[in-house]
């Protein structure tokens, strides 16, 4: 083998291992370049609710509100909501009609007027923590109220349960300066006692309850549209 074939050999091997040691190089720059910038972590969200609802003996409300993040509870605070009603006179943890909406931001109850004589609809939004009138159904009663999707809700109101004397009124939540719709009762012989959202309508019921067969119903899609419509 003469010297030139040996010299082109030698500076091939040179040429090899002066390629490895350049990569070998960036890998190990890319490796210390990893491990020597900060880690950006995201922050998992949290998501406030209203999870738990009571009436106590002072006839206030007490709202739990209960913050996840990543679907486990983190942190509980309680807010206490004063009503008109008399201790003394009233059978508020029993009768007063309080309930949450579907989205878990908003409590609904019943309250009486400052001279405590008028029946009112309120609510406290989860988002500020105020307690709103929605309505009054002076100089009716409410029967009963549910939701409906949306945040939607359905008030039973009347002179007590007379025949004929009463009716359903809608509220949006979400856009509670919109004026309510009512729902008309058409048949003034029956008593009405309960409303439900169920199998995708709106029904009202009579003394043997939800699990009878409904009086009258409305397809929740006819009821959403009227809100559009407003």
């Amino acid at each position: 083998m003469n010297s030139s074939r040996i010299l082109a050999i030698c500076g091939s091997i040179l040429i090899f291992l002066a390629l490895i040691g350049l990569i070998f190089s960036d890998q190990i720059q890319t490796t210390f370049n990893q491990t020597a910038q900060p880690q950006i972590i995201d922050t998992p969200p949290s998501q406030d609710f209203i999870s738990e609802i009571e009436t106590d003996l002072n006839c206030q409300i007490k709202v739990r509100v209960t913050t996840t993040v990543e679907n486990q509870d983190i942190m509980q605070n309680d807010y206490f909501i004063p009503t008109n009603f008399n201790p003394a006179t009233s059978e508020c943890q029993e009768y007063m009609l309080k309930l949450v909406s579907p989205s878990q931001n908003f409590l609904v109850f019943e309250d009486l007027d400052n001279d405590g004589g008028d029946t009112l609809i309120k609510s406290w939004s989860l988002q500020d923590h105020q307690v709103r009138q929605i309505g009054s159904v002076a100089p009716d009663s409410v029967i009963d109220m549910t939701f409906l999707p949306e945040d939607v809700l359905a008030i039973l109101h009347g002179k007590n349960l007379s025949r004929g004397m009463q009716t359903i009124r809608l509220y949006d939540l979400n856009q509670i300066e919109k004026p309510f719709v009512n729902l008309e009762l058409t048949d003034d012989t029956q008593h009405y006692y309960y409303i439900a959202s169920q199998a995708d309508q709106l029904s009202v019921f009579g003394p043997e309850g939800i699990k009878g067969a409904p009086i009258q119903s409305w397809p929740l899609t006819e009821i959403m549209s009227q809100f559009n419509d407003i």
